[in-house]
């Protein structure tokens, strides 16, 4: 019988140093991978990596911007408006909804504005890491 590749368990490196240079080494294969997935098929590629030191990393592919990736990606539904997605929230008419349905709607716009700020804030974030990080 062969030997191949055998499989092992993933699990966390509990070294905080080891994990560090793991996590780097590994995002950096995770980059590459994304590049040969794009020389291979022409596939736009991007990503957002986040350290456990909660540093953002970025990587994208021929000409598409992880930010205008990320406009692409939103843009991909049909129910989001040409605005994005803060013109979006703002079409939703409330007022129109029934008295039962108001509340969850609210609810809804609520947990999407800070999702979007949350979304925004990290994006500012990495471009002010991608000159310092880089």
């Amino acid at each position: 019988m062969g030997t191949g590749k055998k499989k092992i368990e993933i699990k966390k490196i509990a070294k905080e140093s080891s994990r560090m240079v793991t996590f780097s080494k590994r995002r950096k294969g995770l980059f590459k991978k994304a590049d040969d997935l794009h020389l291979a098929t022409g596939a736009s590629v991007a990503a957002v990596v986040f350290s456990p030191a909660d540093r953002c990393y970025t990587h994208s592919t021929g000409d598409l911007p992880v930010d205008a990736a990320v406009d692409r990606y939103l843009a991909a539904y049909d129910d989001v408006p040409t605005g994005g997605l803060g013109a979006w929230l703002n079409a939703i008419d409330l007022e129109a909804a029934g008295a039962e349905d108001l509340q969850k709607l609210e609810l809804l716009r609520e947990r999407l504005m800070e999702t979007r700020q949350k979304v925004v804030s990290r994006l500012d974030l990495e471009l002010v890491k991608s000159f310092l990080v880089d």
